[in-house]
């Protein structure tokens, strides 16, 4: 039993983390999204390579977790 409750303890910590993963993702994805959008439409006067460069770093995890998905 005292092992029952170790191993459940554990699996409420990671479905926790994951649960806070999945949230961070699709934060970082609609900001992403948003500012992109103003980049392509000419809203970003400032700090454009490192927008693009992180916006791209999003879109590039995004794609890599949905590769790993199949």
């Amino acid at each position: 039993e005292t092992y029952a409750n170790a191993w459940q303890y554990q699996q409420n910590k990671i479905d926790d983390l994951q649960n806070n993963f999945e949230i961070i993702v699709d934060i970082a994805t609609e900001l992403a999204e948003y500012t992109s959008y103003a980049e392509i439409v000419g809203g970003v006067q400032v700090n454009r390579a490192s927008i693009r460069k992180y916006c791209d770093k999003v879109f590039d995890f995004n794609r890599n977790l949905e590769y790993e998905e199949y």
